[in-house]
């Protein structure tokens, strides 16, 4: 029996479905059990992807492909996790700047609800199943759906939007659809489900292995995140959070040359010779614009911001 090939229009439409599913179902689940609610709703998304793949009559080894895993492919996607990780920090951070009640709010509400359990069913429920069940909805199912689309660029704009929007928070929506965006370029790269699946990974499992080592030092210390008086973020940490992603130029740049390295057709050496001195000196020029900024607002925040000096006096 022949395969059907999935349109925009199947995408969009379980996206819908999916969201209201989430609204109806999944959060209250979420609410009333917690980080085990938020298991239940990894594996009511898997299943959703799947019977949509089934409805559909599509090919399932055409929507959830998964390959070989090569060690340049997955050193690339590493990279690129690396340069988006440390940009989707300092959106993160300005946001929060500008908006620190709702984000703050955000954050405190995950964290507490990530503490709840032990480490190993944290990262079993937070890092493992979003890198598989989330992935099958987002980059198996409704990016495949796209793919008629044929403009990579317009597609993983779409899935970077419906990313952020899957969040459903308004305050996380750039950082996550950021996230969406580059997770969806590493699939229509590779066309292996592992590679985003192991970028997924690697981006929850941070903020899990933070919390969990901040929740130990603080208890070391007979300290509570609750007495700190800190209610927005200094500005010096904005300086800080841009001085280390002054590496993101390069980062981002060897990541994609990783991704196609030794592929049929791509290019051999690291840079292409005809432009090789343009785009050193983009990646030269950007890096330093960044760095430059970066300790810009370290200094102002170190001299300026009363935040950063409430701070100092908190762990003086």
């Amino acid at each position: 029996m022949d395969k059907r090939k999935l349109r925009p229009y199947h995408g969009l439409l379980f996206f819908a479905v999916v969201m209201f599913s989430f609204y109806f179902i999944m959060a209250p689940l979420q609410m009333q059990f917690g980080m085990y609610g938020l298991a239940m709703t990894e594996l009511l998304l898997l299943a959703m992807a799947i019977v949509c793949v089934k409805l559909c009559r599509a090919d399932f080894k055409e929507i959830f492909p998964v390959g070989r895993v090569r060690f340049s492919k997955a050193a690339g996607t590493i990279l690129l996790w690396l340069a988006s990780f440390l940009t989707v920090m300092v959106l993160t951070l300005i946001i929060t700047w500008f908006f620190p009640d709702e984000m703050l709010g955000v954050s405190q509400g995950l964290s507490s609800v990530i503490s709840s359990v032990p480490f190993a069913v944290g990262f079993l429920f937070t890092v493992v199943m979003p890198a598989v069940c989330e992935e099958a909805v987002h980059r198996g199912v409704i990016l495949h759906s796209m793919l008629p689309l044929k403009k990579k660029w317009l597609i993983v704009l779409i899935m970077g939007i419906l990313f952020g929007i899957f969040h459903t928070s308004i305050w996380r929506f750039v950082p996550t659809a950021l996230l969406g965006a580059a997770l969806s370029y590493v699939m229509l790269e590779t066309e292996n489900m592992v590679y985003p699946a192991i970028f997924h990974g690697v981006n929850n499992y941070v903020p899990l292995a933070i919390s969990s080592y901040s929740a130990k030092i603080l208890e070391r210390a007979g300290s509570d995140l609750s007495q700190t008086s800190l209610n927005t973020v200094p500005v010096a940490s904005i300086g800080v959070y841009l001085v280390m992603a002054c590496c993101v130029p390069f980062a981002a740049y060897g990541g994609n040359y990783l991704l196609h390295y030794r592929e049929e057709g791509y290019r051999s050496t690291f840079f292409p010779k005809k432009r090789q001195g343009m785009i050193i000196t983009v990646l030269i020029v950007s890096t330093v614009l960044i760095l430059a900024a970066g300790f810009a607002l370290l200094l102002y925040g170190i001299l300026f911001d009363s935040q950063f000096h409430d701070l100092l006096r908190q762990n003086m």
